[in-house]
């Protein structure tokens, strides 16, 4: 199996460092855990999950963010979610990287740049088929490694495996 490893700071301003299996992603992700955390349980993880996206969306903001993957020049994007993901799924089952495999050497990243609410309605199915990467709101690559900031200085929540780190 592939392993990533991030680097990030947390809620405190600290700097930390950890591994993940699966994905860590940034943006709506990190709202959605957000929320998530505050949650009940009740409906199960993909009920959860699904009602804490609906409100997320209503919440959220795309922010600019700058990408460098492995050596190639930085690229710009405004995104609403990024995607770092050695395996496919995440959030109760959102297939957000379909062709992901975790013993390829290389991470999946999956770029949403800013859609409507409307677009995210009656769209968003799409990702828990994992159908969405057609769309042309999303931009796809490989690589082994991945630096991504904000533009802006605005921060941006960050989720490793399911769990809100900074």
């Amino acid at each position: 199996l592939d392993v990533g490893r991030i680097s990030c700071v947390d809620a405190s301003g600290a700097s930390r460092k950890m591994f993940f299996l699966n994905i860590a992603s940034f943006g709506l992700s990190g709202r959605v855990d957000e929320i998530v955390n505050k949650s009940s349980r009740k409906l199960g993880a993909k009920g959860t999950y699904f009602v804490a996206t609906l409100q997320g969306l209503m919440s959220h903001k795309a922010q600019r963010v700058r990408l460098v993957l492995d050596d190639h020049p930085a690229k710009d994007f405004n995104a609403s979610l990024v995607a770092v993901a050695n395996g496919q799924a995440f959030g109760g089952g959102m297939r957000i990287a379909p062709g992901a495999k975790l013993d390829d050497g290389l991470l999946d990243v999956i770029v949403v740049e800013d859609m409507g609410l409307s677009t995210w309605l009656t769209q968003g199915w799409k990702v828990y088929l994992g159908r969405h990467l057609t769309m042309p709101q999303i931009k796809t690559a490989h690589c082994r490694s991945m630096r991504a900031e904000p533009v802006d200085d605005v921060p941006v929540l960050i989720d490793v495996d399911g769990e809100m780190v900074g």
